[in-house]
């Protein structure tokens, strides 16, 4: 394989996530020749890069091993048919079996998930320095001005006593939804026969954490939680109408259960990615994409992107302007996404191991229709009955 052929067989999503992970390596060294200070650190960041994608990640292993079980469990029917079967051939085809049903796949899964790690570890590090810099130079009271002047109240605070206590937990369960519909949207468009949703996908995704980057440096925010409720930020004076809603804060139990996991521990940072919402624009690339994919998905994605979006504000998570902060942003990814992906339409060139993927996904494909409840919802996405 010349040069050129090599790269030319590199994926426009493998370049975009080569360049923001060589330029946040750049800037981390810059700003701490230091910041790697051990292997099992960088092992740590590439681990918490892949959380966010953790039951994708789960689904592709399933299926894979399953698949190999079936191959072995097919060639063990064949031996105890046969009877009589020559050791040579066994270990040809149980060797054949483990190669193309756990090395490939294995290939195949690390190719898709290391760049996405590596690139949401250095993310995660970068965003660590940033929460340690601004963690007294917060634009919080600024958020809450903003919030207070639209609306007139503080939502972070009050929004719980508006909205019916029945529907806690469907904001709840919407919330904590979004890193598992992360990986099961990656999940489904990677089976897809072509690229087309996958690359515009893992592009939107990180286009949606590098447009809010310099936001967040500009206007650094915890969020409420973090800043008031817990008291991670000491002001000399806090408005009467503000200490009122502190003070009168009971939100229901599972919200408080909920915000006990999630908000900063004491000894920790707390996150400075309040303004725009990743929840709500992470939320957005995930209806648009699943929708062009099939539209019928809209009557599931919708409801839960609206219970999400203002799950964020009712679980004292973000303050209500990060809400249309988000959907800005999710908008401007998805735009930026689709152009930066036709950049691959002029050089790529499909390699032996591309066609090899197809083959194992068209497979996997089969195998999954073959289980009957995934063949139901597929009929109701579909509008159609399964192969």
């Amino acid at each position: 394989m010349s040069k050129n052929q090599f790269w030319r067989q590199i994926r426009v999503e493998e370049y975009f996530l080569g360049m923001v992970s060589l330029f946040l390596i750049v800037i981390l060294f810059v700003l701490n020749p230091n910041w790697l200070t051990s292997f099992n650190q960088g092992i740590r960041n590439i681990l918490l890069g892949l959380q966010w994608f953790a039951l994708g990640l789960f689904l592709f292993f399933l299926l894979f091993f399953f698949h190999l079980y079936l191959d072995l469990v097919n060639l063990i029917s064949k031996l105890l048919i046969k009877r009589k079967i020559s050791l040579k051939k066994l270990c040809t085809e149980s060797l054949n079996a483990l190669k193309n049903n756990l090395l490939w796949p294995t290939l195949f899964i690390v190719r898709l998930f290391i760049p996405i790690a590596i690139s949401l570890g250095l993310l995660g590090v970068f965003l660590g320095y940033g929460a340690e810099i601004f963690q007294y130079k917060t634009a919080d009271d600024l958020l809450l001005k903003i919030d207070y002047q639209l609306l007139g109240f503080y939502p972070a605070f009050s929004l719980f006593r508006k909205i019916p206590q029945f529907l806690t937990p469907f904001f709840v369960f919407s919330f904590c939804l979004l890193g598992s519909l992360l990986g099961i949207t990656l999940f489904i468009f990677y089976l897809q026969p072509n690229k087309f949703f996958l690359k515009k996908y893992i592009l939107s995704i990180f286009l949606a954490v590098l447009l809010a980057l310099p936001i967040w440096f500009i206007f650094p925010a915890h969020s409420p939680q973090n800043a008031y409720l817990n008291h991670r930020i000491h002001l000399s004076s806090l408005p009467a109408s503000l200490n009122k809603f502190i003070q009168q804060y009971q939100p229901p139990q599972l919200v408080k259960r909920l915000q006990e996991k999630i908000g900063a521990k004491d000894g920790e940072l707390p996150p400075i990615t309040t303004c725009p919402s990743m929840h709500v624009a992470w939320g957005l690339i995930i209806v648009f994409y699943l929708a062009q994919w099939k539209k019928r998905t809209l009557w599931i994605t919708l409801p839960w992107f609206g219970f999400c979006a203002l799950s964020t504000v009712y679980l004292a998570q973000h303050y209500f302007i990060d809400i249309p902060g988000g959907l800005t942003t999710g908008f401007l990814a998805i735009y930026l996404g689709s152009k930066i992906s036709k950049i691959e339409n002029q050089y790529y060139q499909e390699s032996p191991f591309d066609k090899k993927e197809k083959e194992f996904k068209q497979k996997i494909i089969n195998l999954v229709q073959r289980f009957e409840p995934l063949n139901y919802l597929n009929k109701l996405i579909t509008g159609r009955s399964g192969s």
